[in-house]
């Protein structure tokens, strides 16, 4: 009798150290900047890095807590096919306009199930990239705009 509880003591024990390998390998997102600044009217994209093993199998993105909804097939975003996943999870807009601005998070999907989200990603697009500066980095914008002139 004792050795049958000795023995099921040490499968309790493996099986926890299973499910514990089993969590730490999935995937999960890396750290990333949490405001992203694309120009309207230009191609953009949201990048979803992650660490993985096995890799990521896919990734589904959400905006405003709504999932970016995404034809299986061809990965357009219903409707004008503006918005696609890219093969390594990455949102890519042909182009951006303004009503993609928002909140967007990203979960990576292995074949050990589902990662945890990304920490939310602020979404800003602009008419250009001078409103993106802070007055500091816009002398220095225009001071290497005056180098490649001469």
């Amino acid at each position: 009798m004792m050795m049958m509880m000795v023995t099921l003591t040490g499968a309790c024990v493996l099986l926890s150290l299973v499910s514990a390998a089993l969590a730490a390998d999935l995937p999960h997102v890396l750290a990333q900047s949490g405001h992203i600044y694309l120009t309207r009217s230009l191609p953009g994209r949201l990048d979803c890095p992650t660490d993985a093993n096995p890799g990521v199998t896919h990734v589904v993105w959400t905006k405003d807590e709504r999932p970016v909804v995404v034809d299986g097939a061809s990965g357009a975003a219903a409707g004008d096919g503006r918005v696609k996943v890219s093969r390594h999870g990455s949102l890519v807009f042909r182009p951006a306009t303004a009503a993609d601005s928002g909140l967007y998070t990203c979960t990576p999907y292995s074949q050990l199930g589902k990662g945890q989200p990304s920490a939310p990603l602020h979404l800003h697009v602009k008419s250009d990239h001078l409103h993106y500066f802070h007055s500091s980095n816009i002398i220095t914008l225009l001071s290497l705009a005056r180098l490649h002139i001469v």
